[in-house]
């Protein structure tokens, strides 16, 4: 068997599957919106990539849009 092969197929394989299932997570969420309704729908999306980044190592900082800031910090080098 080559490296980076397993029972359930090639590690690259497996990444993209992870990348569509998180894709389509992400893409069904309520992300922009003028709408004061779906405020929250807005910050659940915002919350499900702050734990994404958190997962990458970056520590995400989520602010209103009152405060105009927004970034992710390497903690990984």
């Amino acid at each position: 068997m080559s490296e980076g092969r397993g029972a359930g197929g090639s590690v690259s394989g497996r990444l993209e599957k992870e990348l569509e299932r998180t894709l389509r997570e992400f893409v069904r969420m309520r992300t922009v919106s003028s709408d004061p309704s779906l405020r929250e729908d807005c910050f659940k999306g915002a919350k499900y990539l702050a734990h994404l980044l958190e997962s990458l190592g970056k520590i995400p900082i989520i602010t209103s849009k009152r405060s105009r800031r927004s970034r992710a910090k390497h903690t990984k080098e």
